[in-house]
């Protein structure tokens, strides 16, 4: 079994755009600031938290501080991880037949999408243990659902542009 399958797609070498070298300042803004709240809140920290929460926002699960650990960790290995599979877009699936004429519009919209969904998912990360970390220090503080409902939706909306996009620039 092939790890990449033959597509017969082009292969392009595509540049990074200013708006990928932004946004992968913004991921990396992102990583900093997951490992700065732990790392500023570790002391005041109790050595169990809550880690886990109902819908309403309720506490139902405690976990030792320790997990906070996985979001700065996720968000770097994901960055990376991220970084080194772009190299390779004519290797991903496209919701539309990729042919020599639409390749680099294609391939730029993916990489556009990536990077995009990139920072947004190492920032919801931060915003997850940022509200753990409320959570644990401000006793009757539950877990506010509709914080994190917003950078959902907006992943949502970032694929849906990106499939409306795709779509649009298929011939």
């Amino acid at each position: 079994m092939k790890f990449f399958p033959d597509k017969n797609q082009p292969v392009l070498e595509i540049d990074r755009s200013p708006q990928e070298a932004i946004l992968d300042l913004v991921a990396i803004a992102g990583i900093v600031a997951s490992f700065v709240i732990v790392i500023s809140n570790w002391e005041t920290l109790p050595d169990q938290i809550p880690t886990h929460f109902r819908f309403d926002g309720q506490i139902n699960r405690f976990s030792s501080k320790n997990v906070l650990w996985f979001f700065s960790l996720s968000s770097t290995f994901s960055f990376f991880l991220l970084k080194i599979v772009s190299r390779r877009p004519h290797t991903f699936n496209y919701p539309i037949a990729i042919t020599p004429e639409n390749a680099a519009v294609q391939y730029r919209l993916a990489l556009s999408m990536m990077y995009w969904l990139r920072a947004e998912m190492i920032w919801l990360f931060t915003l997850i243990q940022w509200q753990i970390i409320v959570a644990a220090t401000s006793p009757g503080y539950g877990f506010n659902t509709l914080i994190i409902l917003l950078p959902l939706v907006i992943v949502f909306c970032t694929v849906g542009i990106y499939f409306w996009s795709s779509w649009q620039a298929r011939s």
